[in-house]
């Protein structure tokens, strides 16, 4: 069985299958082993993803809407968000016709990742969704304080409080800037 100093002796797969996996030291874990398996699927395209029941606790609510601060970024414009896509896993039942939109929490970019996606049925939409209004094409930056925002309604005449069900998981693709420094050997 190879072991973590056999890495470099050990063959290159050139191809990657979404569940395949990889082994990650976890820094920020305190005791116990910092190894982590992490899907080959996220690491590919999206470095994060976030699940929300309907019941979560910052989807249920008593309201119509609610704004969801999914990542506040720190930092003078280092982040970047350069892929992101919604994925409906359980259809939501109870609301009328609710929807989904990611983006800033940045005046006027509410829905600048990902527009409008139905949640009353199971699919997906990503970034750039809407071939006759499309959203932005390039990355977009955060500055300081501002958060990945996820924006629910329930639809007309309902609260989001009213869901029997639903699920939906946001992936986007998270750039630190400063995770690159000197994180490959110099070009020349």
């Amino acid at each position: 069985m190879a072991r973590l100093d056999d890495i470099p002796t050990l063959p290159t797969n050139l191809e990657l299958a979404g569940n395949d996996s990889f082994v990650v030291a976890d820094k920020s874990f305190r005791g116990g082993t910092f190894a982590k398996q992490i899907p080959a699927a996220i690491i590919a395209k999206y470095s994060h993803a976030f699940l929300f029941n309907f019941n979560s606790a910052s989807v249920k609510v008593a309201s119509q809407s609610t704004n969801i601060n999914v990542k506040t970024f720190i930092g003078d414009n280092t982040h970047i968000i350069s892929e992101a896509a919604v994925i409906v896993t359980k259809a939501f039942t109870g609301l009328n016709s609710p929807i989904l939109d990611v983006g800033s929490s940045a005046s006027g970019n509410a829905d600048i990742l990902v527009d409008q996606i139905a949640l009353d049925a199971v699919g997906a939409e990503k970034l750039n969704n809407i071939p006759t209004a499309p959203e932005t094409d390039e990355p977009l930056l955060f500055s300081n304080g501002q958060s990945l925002r996820a924006r629910v309604n329930a639809g007309s005449g309902k609260n989001l409080n009213e869901a029997t069900a639903g699920q939906f998981v946001i992936l986007v693709n998270i750039i630190n800037v400063n995770d690159y420094i000197d994180i490959v050997p110099a070009f020349d």
